[in-house]
């Protein structure tokens, strides 16, 4: 089965078009199949991969509302785009920040997302969720059809203490909506020259222990030079050390639900 992965902070500028983008690549390049989907009105994700407009008709918008009447067939209404470096891609549009304010008075549309999924996931390995920097409807759309979230936090202390409200956020869409749902902390944009990111990294390590993978991505232009070219790190600059650390950490994530599979979060119906 796939694992569906959400990248989370309601923070901006952490890192989480990057790390989507970074890691699915990673994971591509390991043979994996992976679906990204672009879940924020920026459409900072699809940008990143060349994309620079939502398509004319049948977009993510349309696909979503689609979920909403919890329709049966979503395979053949898949707004997907191919990119060359073996991700696919559900691109996102600026209409959702319409779609957002709307989702409140819908039932059950917390399992939008959800409902299409079903459908469509067993294609992929892994389906990773860019979602907006807020706690509003369309991320708890994100964190009701995701197995797991993927907090990217960088070293320092304003970002540590925002934890708490997105932990306690996870902790509610696992108690109402998602029964499965676990979460782990990334450490990015990581100076190690600074003495207090080094502080604030062992605190990290010393507060979520497991929940916090081994591997730090630090800081690199060459990510943003990526962006700018539309190509994930690891096909612009493939020897950059930015490039190394998201191929470890696709590593490490791939080992971690490999040994989950069959009994944990891969097991877990609702």
């Amino acid at each position: 089965m796939s694992c569906i992965l959400a990248i989370v902070n309601q923070k901006g500028g952490v890192a989480k078009t990057t790390t989507c983008l970074s890691l699915g690549a990673s994971l591509a390049e390991q043979g994996q199949r992976v679906l990204l989907i672009d879940l924020d009105p920026q459409m900072n994700l699809s940008v990143s991969v060349g994309v620079r407009e939502p398509p004319d008709e049948g977009g993510i918008v349309a696909w979503l509302t689609w979920g909403l009447k919890e329709h049966s067939d979503h395979r053949s209404f898949m707004p997907l785009g191919l990119h060359p470096h073996g991700l696919a891609l559900v691109s996102g549009d600026p209409e959702l920040a319409a779609l957002e304010r709307q989702l409140p008075g819908i039932a059950r549309y917390e399992f939008g997302l959800h409902n299409l999924l079903k459908g469509v996931a067993s294609d992929y390995d892994y389906v990773l969720i860019d979602c907006s920097p807020s706690l509003g409807p369309l991320t708890v759309m994100a964190l009701t059809a995701a197995h797991h979230v993927v907090i990217p936090v960088t070293a320092d202390y304003l970002a540590a203490w925002g934890l708490m409200q997105l932990i306690t956020t996870i902790e509610t869409i696992k108690e109402h909506t998602n029964l499965i749902l676990e979460y782990s902390l990334l450490c990015v944009m990581f100076d190690r020259r600074n003495g207090i990111s080094r502080v604030m990294l062992e605190r990290l390590q010393g507060s979520f222990g497991d929940r916090l993978w081994r591997t730090v991505i630090g800081l690199d232009t060459r990510l943003r030079e990526a962006a700018v070219a539309g190509e994930p790190i690891v096909c612009y600059a493939p020897k950059s050390r930015a490039a190394q650390q998201y191929r470890q950490l696709a590593q490490e994530i791939m080992a971690f639900f490999e040994n989950r599979n069959g009994r944990g979060i891969h097991a877990a119906t609702r």
